[in-house]
């Protein structure tokens, strides 16, 4: 039995190393072989390629409740527990991530989020956040991109306070934003938190029992005070959190 397990997470880790490989270099290539616009529109289809097939393989099952706007370049702000909810999200709606400057440095994800664009943001550094937010309002305003952020910066399950700077910026450009939340069964096991080390938590998550995910779309807003917008959406997410956490 343990000889078992020990090949199956071999051949998982495998799976997603090659799979997220696979996708990596049809981005480059991309890249290098067609103009920026239409690579752009090709590496989109990619990416929600890659979240489905990784999702589907390590037998993630995914339940929507609600829809991403599909059709307006919009503002995604949620929750956040774990690496997983970047291709959980692909799934459903393309999208660029903005995430912390330490995820550029994780293998295999890596270097596969930094070359379909995510935005990488050093959270302590104050020129880094504001550099940030120049690149979400350039994304959004000039190349309609929609833009994923997690406001509380680091992933946990109980959630932490969220920044305000995102929807300071969805304000001041009179963006639409869509709240969202991520919630996972077994919760513990899906989580990213704390001091847990990536490549031992993705060794136990690809063994684990089918995760399921369900993620859970409010009805899209525009925002005019981003303080108490912030503290409105994020009591909003974690309440939708605590009731799927209680059923």
């Amino acid at each position: 039995m343990e000889l078992w397990l020990i090949l199956k997470k071999t051949y998982l880790v495998g799976w997603v190393t090659l799979t997220t490989l696979y996708g990596f270099l049809a981005v480059y290539f991309n890249l290098w072989t067609k103009p920026r616009a239409e690579a752009d529109a090709a590496n989109r289809g990619l990416t929600m390629w890659w979240g489905k097939r990784l999702m589907n393989g390590l037998g993630v099952q995914i339940t929507t409740q609600g829809a991403p706007i599909s059709k307006e370049a919009t503002l995604f702000v949620g929750n956040h527990m774990s690496y997983i909810d970047i291709p959980v999200f692909y799934t459903l709606r393309n999208a660029t991530f903005v995430a912390k400057k330490e995820v550029a440095r994780w293998p295999i994800f890596g270097p596969a989020t930094a070359s379909v664009g995510t935005i990488f943001v050093e959270r302590e550094s104050i020129k880094s956040r504001v550099a940030t937010t120049d690149a979400m309002r350039a994304a959004i305003l000039e190349r309609r991109q929609s833009i994923v952020i997690f406001p509380e910066g680091t992933s946990s399950m109980a959630g932490k306070t969220w920044r305000a700077g995102a929807l300071r910026m969805a304000a001041d450009a009179d963006l639409l934003v869509q709240p969202f939340v991520i919630y996972y069964r077994p919760t513990r096991i899906a989580s990213y938190i704390d001091d847990d080390n990536f490549v031992k938590h993705l060794w136990q998550w690809v063994a684990s029992h089918k995760i399921e995910a369900t993620i859970y779309f409010f009805e899209p807003r525009k925002v005019t005070d981003a303080h108490e917008s912030t503290r409105e959406i994020q009591e909003l997410v974690q309440s939708k959190w605590q009731e799927l956490n209680a059923q």
